[in-house]
Order: C-alpha cells, then sequence, then structure tokens
C-alpha cells in the first residue's frame, strides 16, 4: 500500500483549539504520529484496485446467478418430464392390471377346455383300446390256430423226409459196404498176386546172387592157389 501524508501542524493546531495545553497537544501528537508511521492505509489505487475485483466478482456472481436460474429451469422441466413418466407408469399399471385380468379369465377358459377336451380324450382311449383289445384277441387266436395248423403240417413233412433221408441213408450205405466188399476183394486178390509175383522176384534174386557168389569164391580160391604156388 502507498504512504499517507499527514499534516502535524494542522493536528496540533486542532488539539490546542478544543483545549489541550502545548505539551498535551505534542504528546498525543507524537503518540499519534508514532502509531500513524506503524499502520499502513490503502492508497486511491489500492482503492480502485479492490472496487474492480469486486466488480469482477459481482459479475461471477451474477453469472452465477444466471446459471443456478437455467439450472432452476432444467430441474423444473426434468420434474415436469418425472410427472408425465409418473403418469404414464400409473396409466400403463392400469393397462397392464387390465391385461392380467383378460389373461386370468383366458386362462381359466382354456383350463376348462382343456379338462373337457382331456375328459373326451379318454373316453376314447378307452373305446379304443377296448376295440383294439378284442381286435388283438382276435388276431391272436387266428393266428394260434394258423401256428398250430403250420405247426402239424411241419412235423408231418419232417417225419416225412426224416423217413426218407433214413431209407436213402441205408441204401447208400448198403452200396457202399458192397463197393467196399469189392474193392477189399479186389485189393486182396492184387496183394496175393503181388505177394507171389514178389516171392518169385526174390527166389530168382537169392539164385543168381548164390551163382555170383560161387564163381566168385571160385575166382578167390583160385587166386589164392595161385598166389601159394608163386611164394
Amino acid at each position: 500500500m502507498g504512504a499517507v501524508a499527514f499534516d502535524t501542524l494542522k493536528f496540533s493546531q486542532t488539539l490546542r483549539g478544543v483545549g489541550f495545553d502545548e505539551t498535551q497537544a505534542g504528546g498525543v501528537l507524537t503518540a499519534f504520529r508514532t502509531a500513524f508511521g506503524e499502520a499502513e492505509f490503502p492508497s486511491t489505487k489500492d482503492i480502485m484496485r479492490l472496487d474492480s475485483k469486486i466488480d469482477r466478482l459481482g459479475s461471477k456472481v451474477e453469472s452465477l446467478e444466471s446459471k443456478v436460474d437455467s439450472l432452476d429451469s432444467r430441474v423444473e422441466s426434468l420434474e415436469s418430464k418425472v410427472d408425465s413418466l409418473d403418469s404414464r407408469v400409473e396409466s400403463l399399471d392400469s393397462k397392464v392390471e387390465f391385461l392380467n385380468s383378460k389373461m386370468e379369465t383366458g386362462f381359466k377358459q382354456l383350463e376348462d377346455k382343456i379338462v373337457l377336451s382331456e375328459s373326451r380324450a379318454g373316453e376314447k382311449i378307452k373305446s379304443l383300446e377296448s376295440g383294439m383289445n378284442e381286435k388283438l384277441e382276435s388276431l391272436e387266436s387266428g393266428m394260434n390256430a394258423k401256428l398250430e395248423s403250420l405247426e402239424s403240417g411241419m412235423n408231418e413233412k419232417f417225419e416225412s423226409l426224416e423217413s426218407g433221408m433214413n431209407a436213402k441213408l441205408e441204401s447208400l450205405e448198403s452200396g457202399v459196404n458192397e463197393k467196399l466188399g469189392a474193392l477189399r476183394s479186389e485189393m486182396n486178390t492184387k496183394m496175393g498176386a503181388l505177394s507171389f509175383e514178389m516171392n518169385a522176384k526174390m527166389e530168382s534174386m537169392e539164385q543168381r546172387i548164390t551163382i555170383k557168389l560161387g564163381s566168385m569164391i571160385m575166382v578167390a580160391v583160385i587166386a589164392v592157389a595161385t598166389l601159394v604156388k608163386i611164394f
């Protein structure tokens, strides 16, 4: 802050004018000068700067007030919209209740129809089961009769087939036995002839071997005799 000019003479004259003597006026002047010298007082520039700041603060306050007014209007608009939504929700609630009532009535009617349909369907199913059971029993009886007849015919055919097969097997066995007997007889004959022929050949070979051995012995004897004479 700037210094402020102080007129000490005028201050002293003023004190003496109101009844202070010179000593008192001097003491007060000294005390006031001391206190006034240590204090700081705002100058005109300081006051002008302060006024400018106050003006700026005032404009800011006005701007804030304008914004607050705008916010108030927005809040009022939102409240109005909320009220409108509340009324719509109430309207929707009433519609939902009406629809629920209709649905309950419709479901009740549908349940009644389902119960009636189930009752009728049960009666039809019972009637159908009765008819099906009768047909199945009749069909089963006919099938049993056919199976018995078929089984009887099959048994007769199997017996006839078995008898024919047995006769054929016996005939085949007899023929095979005859053929085996003839084959055995033929084999015995051939084996006898072969044995006779082999015996004859063996005797002829024995004779030949005996002759050859005799010749070889004679040659050996002659050779030995010759060697004896030489030595």
